[in-house]
């Protein structure tokens, strides 16, 4: 291991306007904006918000060379995390 806890990684990522960010999603002013409406609309505690490099629930996510050991580990947890998520989401996810 690398000194992270597993069970604790992404508690600090933000979702943000603008086009740059140091570890944060970026994703510019419009789609943030539209995102802080639906929180402000909704009811914001009941959201999830799962970050991960495809949706494993349409394929497997393949572990790339040189990941860090826990990197399968973490990976396992996205997917079973996934696995409690509507298939089709409020947004058309898929």
């Amino acid at each position: 291991m690398d000194g992270r806890n597993v069970l604790e990684l992404g508690g600090d990522i933000m979702i943000h306007g603008s086009d740059a960010s140091v570890g944060c999603l970026a994703m510019g002013d419009e789609a943030a904006e539209d995102l802080f409406v639906l929180a402000a609309e909704g009811n914001v505690g009941k959201w999830k918000v799962i970050l991960a490099p495809c949706d494993f629930r349409v394929r497997n996510g393949v572990v790339p060379a040189q990941s860090p050991r826990w990197t399968g580990d973490l990976y396992e947890k996205i997917a079973e995390e996934l696995k409690k998520m509507p298939a089709n989401g409020p947004l058309g996810v898929r």
